[in-house]
């Protein structure tokens, strides 16, 4: 798995990875790293994570930009740009 930790800031991280790997690294590297050692069970609860898949910081990309490059569209629908009623962006 190839990645590269960009930054960190306060509870974020910034991951930089290729289009082959952006699924797994969203799914499994970042919640690992945000939530190892996280857990809260005398409290009653465990500590989840947010990820966004943006090209850029804080823009997120179409649909159709993800299936450009290769990723599946049910990842694409997961982490699109969504218009102001919560659509998906096509394009």
């Amino acid at each position: 798995m190839l990645y590269k930790l960009r930054l960190t800031v306060h509870d974020s991280i910034m991951i930089t990875a290729s289009n082959a790997e952006a699924e797994r690294v969203s799914e499994i590297v970042i919640p690992e790293c945000m939530t190892n050692r996280a857990k809260a069970p005398r409290l009653g609860f465990m500590i989840g994570t947010d990820v966004d898949v943006t090209e850029r910081w804080d823009i997120k990309l179409p649909v159709n930009e993800f299936l450009v490059r290769g990723l599946s569209e049910e990842y694409a629908l997961k982490y699109c740009a969504r218009d102001k009623d919560k659509n998906p962006v096509r394009s």
